[in-house]
């Protein structure tokens, strides 16, 4: 082996040394969850007596002779003694449903793993398993209940929002399925102008029911305290679509929303990220 050839492979050597050893993430505690968080979920489920979707208590009168679609968000607040609060805003095959008084308890592993229990003023109770990501930032969830095919993602919220904290220009995009007679698939993408006094201007690339419409519309949002808001768009033809939803924040503290549709017949999900 020439000299050219002990240079190529001593180099190769050394630049495998450089290649860091993958290690498990240890160390994390309930601490690493304290505060608020909002959670968007989604996916279909046949609920068993007693039990929760996501976080949606199910109205007695619902059927459930085959699997529910199911779009929502809720707002949490976590303690590191592990207990937790909140509330919920969803959309069940189409029917909206808000529950509140939530509680529930938590327990975050050593190795970032977690547990998840909540139950709503009946008892009605949901089992989820997680992920803690990005030092505590975010939480992925899979409800582990038999029947329920439901997922998820926590992410943090501040404790106070208000209407300035929503201005400029957002991507929109969501996407699911609307139900009953008109049932078919919903996807768009587009951008929102919020003014920062609660208004709102929109252009999307709309696909609902087999049909496509470039859509301008205009409308307004309203930013509750507690971060989470309301928005509403109207298209020239009168039309609305309506939406609710949390404001989350990234490491920047640059809003990034997560929402739902809320209009009747819509199981219907997506986020707004800032431009």
């Amino acid at each position: 082996m020439n000299s050219r050839a002990y240079t190529i492979l001593a180099a190769a050597v050394a630049g495998l040394t450089l290649i860091p050893a993958a290690h498990a993430v240890t160390g994390c505690t309930n601490d690493l969850l304290n505060g608020d968080f909002a959670v968007q979920f989604s996916g279909n489920a046949m609920p068993m007596a007693g039990q929760l979707i996501g976080a949606i208590t199910v109205p007695d009168k619902t059927p459930t002779s085959s699997p529910l679609g199911a779009t929502g968000v809720a707002r949490f607040t976590l303690a590191t003694d592990g207990s937790m609060s909140g509330w919920s805003w969803a959309s069940l095959q189409g029917a909206w449903v808000q529950t509140a008084n939530l509680g529930g308890s938590y327990t975050v592993n050593t190795d970032c793993t977690a547990t998840f229990t909540v139950w709503d003023a009946t008892g009605n109770m949901a089992q989820l398993s997680g992920a803690v990501v990005g030092q505590g930032e975010s939480v992925l969830l899979t409800q582990t209940d038999a029947g329920a095919a439901i997922s998820g993602r926590m992410r943090r919220v501040r404790s106070f929002c208000q209407t300035s904290d929503m201005m400029g220009s957002f991507g929109i995009q969501y996407t699911g399925n609307t139900v009953g007679t008109n049932a078919g698939m919903v996807n768009s993408t587009g951008t929102v102008s919020l003014d920062g006094n609660g208004g709102a201007n929109a252009m999307e690339s709309r696909f609902i029911a087999g049909k496509y419409a470039q859509t301008s519309s205009m409308g307004s949002i309203t930013i509750n305290p507690d971060c989470s808001f309301s928005l509403m768009l109207m298209a020239a033809d009168g039309s609305t679509a309506n939406f609710a939803g949390l404001i989350t924040f990234d490491a920047t503290q640059v809003p990034q929303p997560v929402l739902i549709r809320s209009d009747a017949g819509n199981d219907v999900s997506g986020s707004m990220v800032a431009q």
